[in-house]
């Protein structure tokens, strides 16, 4: 067995830094302050050939899918000054919709507001604080029903709120490119997350990536986000798009 590189480390100032470390086998080297607690070393109740050590919470990230809390927990630790996010799906079946989509393609009002005031109020409190949120949405082709219903009644009002969100129209090899990148965010320009999702548009979790994957995610967001056109500017020259220029069934 080899090594072949870092996955993931944490170094704090002045101290050490435990690390996960590939090989080109099925297993990967995880080093750290060593455990030198004897009633501790006792429960743990090891064979005489092993050793413990000690590993932020944190590095675990990256060896597990994050559910829904445990992905709001890590941005919430992770984000203190930009979040970054990239959308490639033309769906999203999400909980956080409410009734909000059927509303929309019925022809109803508004949206919910008890339901999108929270969200909105967050966004006005961490803009006030200095913190950005950005977004870049990928267009390919003709926009799906659900990406209308999200633009209008999402990324329009999370604009007013503060939120940087915007649209990137780009031709088919290119979109393919990003594409096969997947949903991810980038937070603070280090952390990074890949979202999961089903064939049905379902949320199956966040996976922290580390090493090399992430360096190339972290890379291509300036171009991303300069390529990309602000919503409200991309949305007035798309009027066919518009929920009052259709027919509502």
């Amino acid at each position: 067995m080899k090594l072949t590189g870092l996955l993931a480390h944490h170094c704090p100032t002045g101290g050490t830094c435990p690390r996960i470390v590939d090989t080109d086998g099925d297993e990967v080297i995880v080093t750290g302050p060593v455990v030198t607690d004897a009633d501790m070393l006792a429960e743990l109740d090891m064979p005489a050939h092993e050793g413990a050590v000690r590993t932020p919470r944190s590095l675990i990230y990256g060896a597990k899918i994050l559910d829904i809390a445990e992905l709001g927990e890590w941005l919430g630790q992770n984000h203190t000054s930009d979040l970054f996010r990239l959308e490639v799906r033309d769906a999203y079946a999400v909980d956080s919709d409410g009734d909000d989509y059927r509303r929309y393609l019925s022809g109803e009002g508004e949206p919910n507001a008890a339901d999108k005031a929270p969200w909105l109020q967050q966004l006005r409190t961490d803009t006030d604080a200095g913190k950005i949120w950005r977004k870049v949405h990928l267009v390919r082709g003709r926009l799906s029903d659900y990406e209308r219903y999200e633009i209008e009644w999402g990324f329009l009002y999370n604009a007013t709120a503060g939120e940087q969100c915007r649209i990137l129209e780009v031709d088919e090899t290119r979109a393919a490119q990003l594409a096969a990148l997947g949903d991810f965010f980038v937070l603070d320009g280090e952390h990074v997350l890949r979202n999961l999702y089903d064939d049905d548009d379902r949320f199956l979790g966040g996976q922290v990536i580390y090493g090399g994957e992430a360096a190339a995610l972290r890379a291509v967001i300036d171009w991303v986000w300069d390529a990309a056109e602000p919503v409200s500017d991309w949305w007035d020259r798309h009027p066919e798009y518009h929920r009052a220029n259709r027919a509502v069934a």
